[in-house]
């Protein structure tokens, strides 16, 4: 049975995760978009990451689509899940459709969906995908051999991404303290990215697994402190003084400092909120996830911020940030955790 789960729909290649289900997952968002949009052109990003067929997967999904008189904008190469999500802003277009399965060992695959939004779609969204799937898997499955070129239109992500964050960071900062940066990508989608973007900013970069394998060494993408074996390795032998990892797709990370040792995600997450309140001088509410660590909600406190609490699953948070920006003042939520 086809179910969206946390973050997409994740499965094993070649027993659930086929070409005919990608097929039939893809025409069924393909309807929903119809039935939502029915009176607009419609667009789609399409993207993926860099394991087993990924690549193949998209562009399948873009031959789906384009039988359905759906503009596809399909990434010329594999992107983190960000870039795909900055895209769906800016082109105003109706949904994203992302090929990664994430975290998981390498003998996965899954498809995220992006709203119009740029945010992963909500449950009410993918239990009507679910139930137009259950309809699809009852007929014929269709299966196009070409797609219809007109519909298809590759672009790049990266510079379009990079240009965006760039002011969002204090590069200036970064190079004034001299520090010399190690970078795990782990044979995912950041290389280019973030080694790219330090190096662009005369930041000292050193980097590993900046390449594809989509075994990924044998472990699963993950930003583990085990997985990060070879990172506290690197950092002392280049003497660095950070090593920063990310998992496939670019939306999780791993911090390891000079001595090589692991520092917990939920601490720099901690830190990181504390920085922005004290340093930065945000305002606003905080949101994290039941999974966090509760001393995101002490630092609330202590600056009498107001605090909200999801499901796991980035897309409960991304759906409160943006109910928040509709209101003014001090009821936007500045950062999720």
């Amino acid at each position: 049975m086809i179910k969206f789960g946390t973050s997409g729909w994740r499965a094993l290649m070649g027993e659930e995760f086929t070409f005919q289900n990608v097929r039939t997952v893809v025409q069924a968002i393909a309807n929903y978009l119809e039935r939502k949009f029915p009176d607009k052109k419609k667009s789609v990003i399409v993207n993926y990451d860099t394991r087993f067929l990924s690549e193949r997967y998209a562009f399948e999904a873009a031959k789906v689509l384009t039988h359905n008189r759906i503009h596809v904008f399909l990434s010329d190469r594999d992107a983190p899940s960000q870039a795909l999500a900055y895209q769906v802003i800016k082109r105003k277009a109706q949904g994203g459709i992302n090929f990664t399965a994430s975290f998981n060992p390498p003998e996965y695959n899954g498809l995220k969906f992006n709203t119009e939004t740029g945010a992963p779609a909500l449950p009410d969204e993918t239990d009507k995908i679910e139930e137009e799937i259950k309809r699809l898997q009852k007929e014929h499955p269709f299966c196009p051999y070409y797609p219809k070129t007109e519909f298809v239109e590759k672009i790049d992500l990266q510079d379009d991404y990079l240009s965006f964050i760039q002011d969002k960071i204090d590069f200036e900062l970064i190079r004034k303290s001299k520090l010399k940066i190690a970078v795990d990508l782990l044979y995912g989608t950041s290389r280019e990215y973030l080694d790219g973007i330090l190096e662009e900013n005369n930041i000292p970069v050193e980097e590993i697994h900046g390449f594809i394998d989509p075994y990924f060494g044998g472990i699963a993408p993950s930003c583990t402190e085990k997985n990060l074996e070879e990172l506290k390795v690197f950092v002392k032998e280049k003497k660095c003084d950070l090593g920063i990892a990310t998992d496939a797709d670019g939306d999780r990370f791993g911090i390891v400092d000079d001595k090589g040792d692991f520092i917990v995600q939920n601490l720099i997450i901690s830190l990181l909120l504390n920085y922005l309140v004290a340093v930065k001088k945000w305002k606003g509410g905080v949101a994290r996830s039941v999974a966090t660590t509760h001393l995101v909600d002490r630092i609330a406190r202590k600056y009498d911020l107001p605090l909200f609490k999801t499901p796991v699953g980035f897309k409960y948070l991304a759906d409160l940030f943006l109910k928040k920006k509709s209101f003014s003042g001090e009821k936007k939520v500045p950062v999720w955790l």
